[in-house]
């Protein structure tokens, strides 16, 4: 529930949430919606923010109506709220120009970030692909749980690739597929240094 909270609301629009029941009296399609939406994304047991993307329009529309009777209620701390932002936005700044963790420590889940993908298995395709003929690439375990950037992937038809991507499941089981895939040359790649390391492979 964290991760969607942070990404869809954070503590700024956490605020109007106050009236929520108003918002219930009134429009409880949105919150039934919303229920339904984070049950179907929690029974599958994956906490990614765009499991949720398809009710992100709902949530948004919950958001503006709080704000909507928040700002008739009369609520004086309806008159907080800029500096409620502002202090959210000042603490969220100097967070990060102190080096300070302001969320979790993978913080790649959350609107101030962006991941670009795994520029490791990029640089190394390229590196490839300038080597004649086909290769075999073993990728050993991570080791770093944070490390969430996928490298096991292949084209549709896997035996005509030029490339064929593998886990390492140690000598016997690496011997195996090396056999099955004879003629190409074989390859072990460490993604657990910084950058990957990619070596012929014996």
């Amino acid at each position: 529930m964290q991760e969607y909270w942070r990404f869809y609301l954070g503590p700024a629009l956490s605020v109007p949430l106050i009236m929520i029941g108003s918002v219930w009296r009134s429009r409880k399609m949105l919150l039934i919606g919303a229920g339904g939406g984070l049950f179907a994304v929690l029974i599958e047991g994956g906490a990614s923010p765009h499991y949720l993307a398809p009710a992100a329009a709902i949530l948004i529309a919950i958001v503006v109506e709080c704000c909507r009777h928040l700002r008739a209620s009369g609520v004086y701390i309806w008159k907080l709220l800029p500096a409620v932002m502002l202090l959210v936005l000042t603490l969220r700044v100097g967070a990060q120009s102190l080096g300070l963790p302001y969320t979790q420590k993978l913080n790649f889940q959350s609107w101030c970030c962006r991941v670009e993908g795994n520029q490791n298995k990029a640089r190394i395709t390229a590196d490839l692909d300038l080597i004649p003929g086909n290769h075999l690439v073993f990728v050993r375990a991570k080791t770093d749980e944070y490390n969430l950037l996928q490298w096991i992937y292949n084209d549709a038809d896997i035996d005509r690739s030029r490339i064929v991507w593998a886990r390492d499941l140690g000598p016997e089981r690496n011997a195996e597929l090396a056999r099955y895939y004879a003629g190409r040359q074989v390859w072990m790649v460490d993604p657990n240094v910084e950058p990957a390391t990619c070596t012929h492979f014996e």
